[in-house]
């Protein structure tokens, strides 16, 4: 009887150590799938780091041409002040013996100039805004297809 007893033990210590095997295996397996699931989180977020930097100096340069727009439609608006203020003091200087009427007339037209120029230059400058934003907008697009490895 003590001879059963052990083939019994014997069996049970080789069951023991088979399931033991079978659960090592289990536990290397979800190693394995947690060290593939801390890589691929890894690459997420490098992948997002570097989305945010672009982006970032994207906008910074977009920002930027914005504030360049507004100094140059400035700079327009008053190059074309100045240049209507020459004109009319030219005018006047030129014709003195010029009648009032004649005057008055002048000072309307060179106020209809002064409107129409910044429109036009105010216009010009949205136009130019519009740009910026498609070319900002072309660069996030390109920039997150490089970044998700599309063409």
């Amino acid at each position: 009887m003590i001879k059963y007893w052990r083939e019994v033990a014997l069996f049970l210590l080789v069951s023991g150590a088979i399931w033991a095997g079978y659960s090592y295996k289990g536990t290397l397996d979800e190693l394995r799938a947690t060290k593939d699931q801390v890589k691929s989180i890894t690459e997420a977020r490098q992948k997002e780091q570097k989305a945010a930097i672009t982006q970032n100096e994207i906008d910074q340069t977009y920002q930027s041409g914005v504030q360049n727009g507004k100094l140059e439609l400035d700079a327009a608006i008053s190059r074309l002040n100045a240049a209507i203020r020459l004109r009319d003091s030219r005018i006047r200087n030129l014709s003195s013996a010029a009648s009032s009427a004649s005057q008055c007339d002048a000072g309307s037209d060179a106020e209809l100039l002064r409107k129409n120029g910044e429109d036009r230059y105010r216009l010009a400058s949205e136009a130019d805004d519009t740009v910026r934003q498609l070319k900002a907008c072309q660069a996030l697009l390109k920039a997150d297809r490089e970044i998700c490895g599309q063409k």
